[in-house]
């Protein structure tokens, strides 16, 4: 774990891989801190919202300063569901 705390008003995660990538997850409020070792499947944080932006999850993939699409690294097609509330409108 090589960050794991407040950065920049925001909470944020980031994860150096034995393989030389770092994953790095915005709107995460750690329940690990820096240094920890961490397993493939281990929960590390839950999602937290801070002011007025929204309760949502900004993945990154980086290889030094090459960045890549973090959503090659799921295995299965992704399904984005429909809120089971639907949000106030003005």
């Amino acid at each position: 774990m090589v960050h794991a705390g407040f950065l920049a008003g925001r909470w944020v995660v980031s994860v150096q891989h034995s393989t030389g990538w770092r994953t790095t997850y915005e709107g995460v409020r750690p329940i690990v801190a820096e240094g920890d070792a961490v397993t493939r499947g281990q929960r590390i944080g839950s999602m937290h919202l801070v002011g007025t932006h929204c309760t949502c999850l900004h993945w990154g993939l980086r290889k030094g300063t090459t960045y890549a699409d973090p959503m090659g690294l799921l295995r299965r097609p992704v399904v984005l569901k429909p809120r089971s509330v639907a949000p106030a409108v003005d």
